[in-house]
C-alpha cells in the first residue's frame, strides 16, 4: 500500500530491492514496510513463480486485500504453535463431577447489561494448534472442529440434569436465583439462610437480575467419536447436511467430503488455490458452495464431482452462504 491507500504491484527485484533498503536504513517508515512484508511472505512467494488463470501472477498480489491476508497468514503457520499441551491432562473422558465456574461479564458501551450471569462449562484440549472453525450438526447431536493440525474432529454432545454441576457457592447479592423444573415452572433456589435474606431484601428492587439454571444443559463427550484425517494442510471451513454428511475445505486446495459411521474419505474437490468457505445446499446435500481466494464461487453437483456453475467476482472470496430455501 502506498501513503494514499491505494494498492501498487511490484516486481521480485522490487521486492528484494525494498527489503534489502529497508535492512539499510532505522527509519521509522522502513521498519514498517518490513513488518508487514515479513507477515505476509509466505502467502504471496508462493505466486510470485507462477500464473493463475492464464493471467500473470502479479495480478494476483494486486487483488491481495492486506488485512485479510494477515488473518489468514496467522492460519497458515505464523500463529505461534507453542502450545503447552501437557499442561492440561491428557485423560479425555469427562469428569462427572466437575463444576460450570462463573464467569463476570463486563458491559462495554452498552446501557444495560444483557448477561445477568454466564457459567464456563467445559475447557478441554481438542487439537494441536489453532482450532480455525467449528460447526454444530443441524440436529444438535455432534460438534465438528477442525484446524491447524489437518484433523477434523467429531464429537458426540450429550444433556445432564445438572443443577449441582453449577458453582453456585459465590452467590452474587444482586440477583434473584431460581431453577426450572420439568413442568418448565420457576422455583425459588434453595440456598443458604443469610442468601435467602438478602433476595428478599432485593426483591423490593427494580434494579435486581434474575438468573434462571436451566433444568438441563449439553456437554461435549471429550472423547472424538471420530477423526477424519486426509487434508494436508490447515482446514478453514466447516459445513454440515441435513443428512450427517460434513464438508471440509483447506489451504491444501481441497473440499473433501465425510460422514459420520464411515471412517474414510467419501469424495475430493480440487480447487485452483485456498479454499476459504463452504456451504451444503439446505434443501438439497447434492449440492455445495464453495469460495476461493481465485476469486471465483463454485456450485458443485456431489455425486459426479464436478462443478455445474460458477461466477468469478474478481477478488478473494472469503464466505458464502446459501439462503434457506436454496
Amino acid at each position: 500500500d502506498n501513503l494514499d491507500g491505494q494498492v501498487e504491484s511490484v516486481t521480485v527485484e522490487q521486492y528484494q530491492n525494498g527489503i534489502k533498503s529497508c535492512l539499510q536504513s532505522s527509519s521509522s517508515v522502513c521498519s514498517q514496510v518490513s513488518e508487514r512484508t515479513t507477515m505476509l511472505s509466505p502467502l504471496v512467494e508462493p505466486h510470485l513463480d507462477e500464473e493463475v488463470n492464464g493471467r500473470p501472477a502479479i495480478d494476483v498480489k494486486r487483488k491481495v486485500k492486506r488485512s485479510w491476508l494477515r488473518k489468514l497468514g496467522a492460519m497458515a503457520h505464523i500463529v505461534d504453535r507453542h502450545v503447552d499441551v501437557s499442561s492440561k491432562p491428557d485423560n479425555h473422558d469427562s469428569v462427572p463431577g466437575e463444576r460450570m465456574k462463573r464467569v463476570r461479564p463486563h458491559p462495554s458501551s452498552k446501557h444495560s447489561k444483557e448477561l445477568s450471569s454466564l457459567y464456563c462449562g467445559q475447557e478441554f484440549v481438542a487439537h494441536e494448534g489453532s482450532i480455525l472453525t467449528m460447526k454444530f450438526s443441524l440436529d444438535g447431536e455432534f460438534l465438528a472442529t477442525a484446524g491447524e493440525d489437518c484433523i477434523v474432529r467429531v464429537w458426540k454432545i450429550v444433556e445432564d440434569d445438572s443443577l449441582d454441576k453449577f458453582d453456585i457457592q459465590d452467590l452474587d447479592p444482586s440477583c434473584l436465583y431460581f431453577r426450572m423444573n420439568h413442568l418448565s415452572q420457576l422455583i425459588p433456589l434453595n440456598v443458604d439462610k443469610e442468601n435467602i435474606d438478602k433476595i428478599k431484601r432485593l426483591r423490593r428492587s427494580s434494579d435486581s437480575t434474575c438468573v434462571i439454571f436451566p433444568p438441563k444443559v449439553f456437554r461435549v463427550l471429550e472423547k472424538p467419536v471420530h477423526e477424519f484425517q486426509g487434508h494436508s494442510a490447515e482446514i478453514l471451513a466447516l459445513s454440515w447436511s441435513q443428512k450427517g454428511f460434513l464438508l471440509s475445505s483447506s489451504v491444501d486446495m481441497t473440499v473433501r467430503l465425510w460422514q459420520v459411521g464411515y471412517y474414510g474419505c467419501l469424495r475430493v474437490f480440487s480447487h485452483n488455490n485456498y479454499v476459504t468457505s463452504v456451504a451444503f445446499n439446505p434443501v438439497d446435500d447434492n449440492y455445495f458452495i464453495s469460495g476461493s481466494i481465485d476469486g471465483k464461487v463454485r456450485i458443485w453437483e456431489v455425486l459426479r464431482c464436478r462443478v455445474i456453475d460458477y461466477t468469478d467476482v474478481r477478488d478473494i472470496v472469503t464466505a458464502v452462504c446459501y439462503r434457506p430455501d436454496g
